[in-house]
C-alpha cells in the first residue's frame, strides 16, 4: 500500500504527486469529520476496509464504515492527536491497519512499515 499527503486545508490541497499517478482519473473520496486528505494506493487488489474510528470513555471505538477497492480519497482527522479514520485489509491471510496521519515533529506523513510514503 501506498499513501500520498494532499494538504490539511482544502483551500491549499495539492494534487501534483496525485496527478503524475491518476491523471484523468475520477477517484473517490471517503470523508469523515477533519480536513487532512490523503490519496491511498493499494499494492494489491484485495478489498480494502474503511472504519471510523471515535474516542469513548472506555477506549477507541472502531466502526465498519465501507469497503473500497483500488485508489481512493480519505479525508479526515480533526485532530493532531486523534485520528479519526482506519484502513484495513488481508492479504495472504495476513491482517493489515493503517490510519493516515500527520507527525506532530516534522508534518510528514507517519505510517507503518508496509504502507510506502510518495512524496
Amino acid at each position: 500500500m501506498a499513501v500520498i499527503f494532499i494538504g490539511s486545508l482544502e483551500c491549499v490541497y495539492d494534487y501534483s504527486l496525485a496527478d503524475k499517478y491518476f491523471a484523468g482519473t475520477d477517484l473517490a473520496t471517503i470523508s469523515f469529520e477533519g480536513q487532512e486528505k490523503y490519496l491511498i494506493i493499494p499494492k494489491y487488489p484485495d478489498d480494502i476496509n474503511i472504519y471510523s474510528v471515535s474516542h469513548e470513555e472506555d477506549g477507541l471505538k472502531d466502526k465498519y464504515y465501507t469497503t473500497a477497492r483500488g485508489a481512493f480519497y480519505i479525508v479526515g482527522n480533526v485532530s493532531e492527536v486523534y485520528r479519526n479514520m482506519k484502513i484495513a485489509t488481508v492479504h495472504n491471510g495476513k491482517y493489515y491497519e493503517f490510519s493516515p496521519c500527520l507527525s506532530g515533529n516534522d508534518g510528514s506523513v507517519m505510517a507503518p512499515d508496509f504502507v510506502t510514503v510518495i512524496g
